[in-house]
């Protein structure tokens, strides 16, 4: 079928009854050749007509050929039906996009990651088990492959496994998934180096459900012995000091005015390129000086490592490494008890907090275990 877009949006949309809680597809391919983009959306209501959000495909312009859309979604608690939706938008007049094998059904189940936490982390020597759940959402009898993959940042594969998983019938009440875990499925993966690793599982042929999961795996660190030398005063300032020359006069005087402004925290971008400008090549000139200031004035510092440096390559394996690298230079410099701290010899804890980790210290652990050391990496896209 062909859409056009003769007034900025224009789409094809049918309704369709659905069951609160389960979790559906809609997909199909598309051409759009032109600047409209194609999407597909699943739009829920309840049953007074309240609309309750959408579930939404990627949207895609400018396709040379078919690429295939998928948006899965959950109909929520109170939806007793649905509209498909397939539109474009943004093109303008004349622009047009073409859909073939629209496609709406149930997922025949919902699968995931039971592991700890959303970004597991493990130690190097520690055993890696991947736990995986997998609830039915079939009205019959049926048995499915359930392939499970790990990979490196490099894209090797560190395990490959086939299983076949029989999935008994709910009942029409259970497939919401109310009903026990049909399966449990564990993993064992044996890494010899420390990194990033991507696991994802995916049961079923053409119409499949598909889950995946981010792993890391760091060289164990000792916690510092130091006391933490935190102020829990909740008001703090964006200075972006060292963005400044490190000569300025303002680099040295600011700290001290915003403690007497009241402020005990200092949000403060350790920029890639400007801390290694070239591989392996380090100037903490300005960052010094800022950590120096704020740590004399009594300020504690929020690093936030950001942008990506010019000699890397972004989003990419290559550039996830190297800013990894990056971080870890960064964990030894500036932590409690680090590089900076026995140079001035601070031995009161005295340390950069890496943003979003609350009270944590700044160390290696912290950094991966909750991520603010890690570019933004966008998943691989997976054919359909």
């Amino acid at each position: 079928m062909g859409v056009a877009d003769p007034s900025g949006e224009y789409g094809w949309h049918t309704p369709v009854a659905i069951q609160a809680g389960v979790l559906y597809r809609l997909s199909a391919f598309a051409s759009a050749p032109g600047a409209g983009p194609a999407r597909v959306h699943i739009a829920w209501f309840a049953g007074d007509g309240h609309y309750l959000g959408s579930s939404s495909s990627a949207p895609h312009a400018w396709t040379d050929g078919w690429v295939a859309l998928a948006a899965d979604g959950r109909a929520p608690p109170t939806a007793v039906r649905a509209e498909l939706i397939l539109d474009t938008t943004g093109g303008g007049p004349g622009t047009a996009v073409w859909f073939d094998d629209v496609f709406f059904g149930v997922l025949p189940a919902t699968l995931s990651w039971t592991t700890r936490g959303t970004e597991p982390v493990f130690g190097l020597g520690q055993p890696i088990i991947l736990s995986l759940s997998v609830r039915a959402q079939v009205t019959a009898l049926r048995t499915l492959p359930l392939a499970v993959t790990v990979t490196d940042l490099q894209g090797n594969v560190v395990v490959s496994a086939t299983h076949s998983l029989t999935l008994a019938a709910a009942s029409t009440a259970d497939v919401a998934g109310s009903a026990d875990v049909t399966a449990r499925i564990s993993v064992t993966v044996p890494v010899t180096q420390t990194g990033w690793y991507s696991a994802s599982a995916v049961l079923g042929g053409a119409l499949s459900s598909t889950v995946d999961l981010a792993v890391a795996v760091i060289t164990p660190t000792a916690p510092s012995t130091l006391p933490l030398a935190l102020d829990p005063a909740p008001f703090g300032v964006g200075a972006y000091l060292s963005t400044l020359d490190p000569s300025s006069a303002a680099l040295a005087t600011t700290p001290a005015l915003l403690a007497a402004l009241g402020a005990r925290w200092d949000r403060e971008e350790f920029r890639w390129q400007t801390i290694e400008p070239s591989p392996g090549q380090f100037s903490w000139q300005t960052t010094d000086a800022v950590v120096t200031a704020a740590h004399h004035a009594g300020l504690s510092v929020v690093g936030v490592l950001d942008y990506w440096s010019s000699w890397t390559q972004p989003y990419s394996p290559r550039g996830a490494r190297d800013f990894a690298a990056f971080a870890a230079a960064v964990v030894a410099r500036y932590r409690p008890g680090g590089v900076l701290a026995q140079q001035h010899g601070w031995t009161d804890g005295y340390g950069v907090r890496p943003s979003r980790t609350g009270p944590a210290p700044l160390s290696s652990s912290a950094l991966c275990s909750r991520s603010p050391a890690r570019p933004y990496m966008p998943p691989t896209p997976r054919p359909r």
